[in-house]
């Protein structure tokens, strides 16, 4: 059941496609489905053969690297078992200032 869509263009772009409608014998709604239709499809098609030669790549690297697997779990298992992670970064700050009470008492809220 169709349902009804706002689409904001130029002034040139309606005047083309209620031309094109005129010669076309068609209104510029069915133009306008037409080739959001044929949009549509063209994209899907794309980015599904995008998808299909990324999953080409990771199957061809992991069968081309034994320790694919293993590569993952370590970084897995070094992930949860550090205490202290550099990336998270460390509160530097001069005690003893306003601010850095009032920072600290924030961030911990």
């Amino acid at each position: 059941m169709p349902v009804p869509m706002t689409l904001r263009v130029d002034q040139s772009l309606k005047e083309q496609l209620s031309k094109l409608g005129e010669l076309r014998h068609m209104t510029m709604n069915k133009l306008a489905i037409q080739a959001l239709q044929q949009f549509v499809a063209k994209e899907t098609l794309l980015v599904e053969e995008e998808l299909e030669a990324s999953l080409r790549d990771l199957r061809k690297y992991r069968e081309a690297d034994p320790d694919f697997e293993k590569a993952i779990e370590a970084a897995a298992e070094a992930e949860l078992s550090t205490d202290q992670d550099p990336a998270q970064g460390v509160i530097e700050a001069q005690e003893g200032f306003e601010t850095t009470r009032l920072l600290r008492g924030l961030l911990s809220a």
